[in-house]
């Protein structure tokens, strides 16, 4: 079943949708928090190079009949969407250079973005970033 989140009396709910009866939804998000990993030349993942700090990044995600987009300041891009039972919804991301971000966000607007590539020089670059999303 799909279902569309809206505010309701300042939060989040979930409800039914069909496809005669969906509106656009417009998720924005704020993400106040990141971890990040930038590789060395090690063959095991120290935790030492893992580094946890604020960092603000805003997203915005828009649901439409068409389909869902990742909107930026240079345009939008499609992306997939993925709606779970347990009311959370997903959106996946694959880059011009072939490199998939992923999105999610739980029933209650948490959410987590998370970012993984390999560098040119063969190493590992990973970064989740954490915050909130709300429907409008």
């Amino acid at each position: 079943m799909r279902f569309l989140a809206c505010l309701v009396g300042g939060s989040l709910a979930l409800l039914p949708a069909t496809s005669a009866s969906a509106q656009p939804v417009k998720w924005e998000c704020k993400f106040t928090a990141a971890a990040t990993y930038h590789g060395g030349r090690e063959t095991t993942l120290r935790p030492d190079r893992y580094a946890v700090r604020p960092e603000l990044m805003d997203v915005t995600f828009l649901e439409t009949e068409s389909g869902a987009y990742i909107v930026g300041n240079a345009g939008a891009e499609k992306v997939a969407v993925h709606r779970t039972d347990l009311g959370s919804v997903q959106f996946i991301e694959r880059t011009q250079a072939g490199i998939i971000h992923l999105a999610v966000i739980d029933r209650h607007g948490n959410a987590v973005y998370s970012r993984s590539s390999v560098a040119f020089d063969g190493t590992l670059l990973a970064s989740q970033y954490y915050g909130q999303c709300r429907a409008l």
